[in-house]
Formats: structure tokens, C-alpha cells, sequence
């Protein structure tokens, strides 16, 4: 487990400070804007790249938003209903043929592109780091797609006047938070090249390492994820309600089969601990393995469960 001490020391200084960041420009200086401008990517605060004014030409945002390890949800009140808007998830890996379309060129090398036939929205920065925002309908709200694509392109357009103004914020988490553990760690690349039944895995962290994916970079499994993730209850990190659950590596785990038939996955979730960024929010890990076509008699979930086991003793003691 790779517990980054010296960086959260580095970010108790920089905790509440927005000036000074690396890649902010001088007076008159025009420099690209890169990801250095995020500091520590572990420790962001991603509701500090936002804020209600980036969303009032086309509705109300509610603050403050709430946030995860990665994103920060906004509810926005907007023709049609209410909306949800999550921006902040940071990746390094090319997006940028997927695109329907390149929405704006803010400026300083920055693009902000739409993924195909989606909302989904990104600003690349100069160095290739995205910065994404997606958007979705509050349940039993019915805005229009061009309204969820315009609340994420009016999110990036903020977040880079945040980032341009190197105002992007830190929080201090525990040393028993998920927030201090590298994803890739938890588990070997022997671990899921045993488990998945190949001779090598790539292996695609984030940057800022709350998530690791290994298998086939376009998606195609046989492949396998860790993720750690926020949420009021379990239900909320997609636990479904009668979930079996089990005790793997001293942690009480949920098993969570896939719902396609033709597909062997499953998920294994376990709850670490209260959330430090937010109120009333829980930290969960999330393990999730699909090995390919399903067979019959198959236990879908043995890669899974064996990979959770060793990713569990990998955390930080629960609390």
C-alpha cells in the first residue's frame, strides 16, 4: 500500500491557500495551462472547481454540491426539472478521437470536447489531463439532452476559470482514509493476471489514484477494477437492497453478481469509514471483475471474490 505521507504533509500547507499554484502565469505572462495548476491530485477538493455562477444562464444551482473522492455532485434547477451535474473526475488516458464534437478552446492549450453520443464533456488541458463533467435527470425530472449538454460544458467553462486562476482547494484526510491509498496498490498485477486467466494485464490508473483498471484499455473484458467511492448507505454505491454478503479479509463484503446473463462479472463492495470531505457520507471500496462470456454452473463472482480478498488487507485499518 503505497500511503503518501510526505504529499499530505505538503498539502496541510497548501490546505485553504489558492495562490502560488505551479502553471499560474505572472501578470501578462499566457502560459499553457497544465495540470500542475491541480497540486497534489489526491487531495482535491473537486467542489472548488465549481460553484453556482458557472451554471446561471441556464438555471439555479444548489450549493454547496456534494462531493466524492473524484466529482462533485451539483443539483441544478433547470427548465424541465432538476438536473444532477458531476465534474471533476481527472484522466490522462487519449479522448479526444471519441469526440462528437470540440465544444470551445478557452484558452492557454485547453479544449473542451463532447464524448460521442453522449453529454458526457471534457476539458483537456495542455499536457493531455482531462478535467470531465457529466450530467443526468434528477429522478422524475425530464430536462432536455441539449439542457444536460449545456450544464456540463457551463461546468468545464468554470472549472477552467477556477484552474486559470489557480483557485483549486485541498483537504487534509486522515491517515485511515481511502483518499491516502494509491488504487493500483491494493492488488498485484500476478494477483489479476492469475485471476483473469492471462499472461499479462495492462494496467490504467487515474491521476489521482482513487481508481486502477487493468485489462484491455478499450474496455473489453476479461477485466478488472478498483474503485473508492462516497455515499450516504450502501444503496447509494449500488448495493442492492438483500445483497448477499460475506466476510473477506476480516471485512464485511457484499457480492454483487452482474445483471447480464451472457456476462460473468461481479462487484464486491465493503464500507470503510466516515468520509472526512463531506457530512453525513461514507468511504466504500469497490472491487469489479467481468472474465468474459458466462458459463453455465459458474461461479461468476470466485475472481472477484479472490482479488477482494487480497485488495481488503491492503486498506487501512477500519476505524
Amino acid at each position: 500500500m503505497r500511503v503518501r505521507l510526505c504529499a499530505l504533509a505538503a498539502v496541510l500547507v497548501l490546505t485553504g491557500c489558492t495562490t502560488g499554484m505551479p502553471g499560474v502565469p505572472e501578470a501578462g505572462e499566457e502560459l499553457p495551462l497544465t495540470s500542475s495548476v491541480l497540486g497534489e491530485p489526491t487531495t482535491i477538493d473537486p467542489c472548488s472547481l465549481t460553484g453556482s455562477a458557472a451554471f446561471e444562464e441556464i438555471g439555479t444551482a444548489r450549493m454547496p454540491g456534494t462531493p466524492t473522492f473524484d466529482e462533485c455532485r451539483v443539483a441544478v434547477a433547470v427548465d424541465g426539472g432538476h438536473a444532477y451535474v458531476w465534474v471533476g473526475l481527472l484522466r490522462d488516458d487519449p479522448l479526444t478521437p471519441d469526440w462528437r464534437d470540440r465544444v470551445a478552446s478557452p484558452g492557454r492549450g485547453t479544449t473542451i470536447g463532447r464524448l460521442a453520443d453522449t453529454c458526457d464533456t471534457v476539458l483537456v488541458l495542455a499536457d493531455g489531463v482531462s478535467v470531465t463533467a457529466t450530467a443526468e435527470p434528477v429522478p422524475g425530472s425530464r430536462p432536455g439532452e441539449d439542457t444536460l449538454c449545456h450544464l456540463t460544458e457551463a461546468a468545464l467553462r468554470g472549472a477552467y476559470e477556477v484552474l486559470a486562476a489557480g483557485q483549486v482547494r485541498h483537504w487534509a484526510p486522515p491517515v485511515s482514509s481511502l483518499a491516502v491509498v494509491y488504487a493500483c496498490d491494493v492488488v498485484q498485477d500476478r494477483d489479476i493476471e492469475a485471476a483473469l486467466g492471462l499472461d499479462e494485464v495492462a494496467e490504467s490508473p487515474y491521476p489521482a489514484e482513487h481508481r486502477c483498471r487493468w485489462g484491455d484499455p478499450d474496455g473489453d473484458p476479461p477485466s478488472a477494477e478498483v474503485r473508492f467511492l462516497v455515499g450516504v448507505s450502501p444503496s447509494a454505491v449500488d448495493v442492492p437492497d438483500g445483497a448477499r454478503s460475506e466476510t473477506l479479509a476480516g471485512r464485511t463484503s457484499w457480492v454483487v453478481p452482474g445483471h447480464d446473463p451472457e456476462l460473468a462479472s461481479c462487484r464486491i463492495v465493503t464500507e470503510h469509514g466516515d468520509f472526512g470531505l463531506g457530512t453525513g457520507t461514507r468511504e466504500f471500496a469497490v472491487l469489479e471483475t467481468a472474465t468474459g462470456i458466462a458459463r453455465r454452473g459458474e461461479d461468476r463472482c470466485a475472481p472477484a471474490r479472490t482479488l477482494a480478498a487480497t485488495a481488503w488487507a491492503g486498506l487501512p485499518p477500519l476505524a
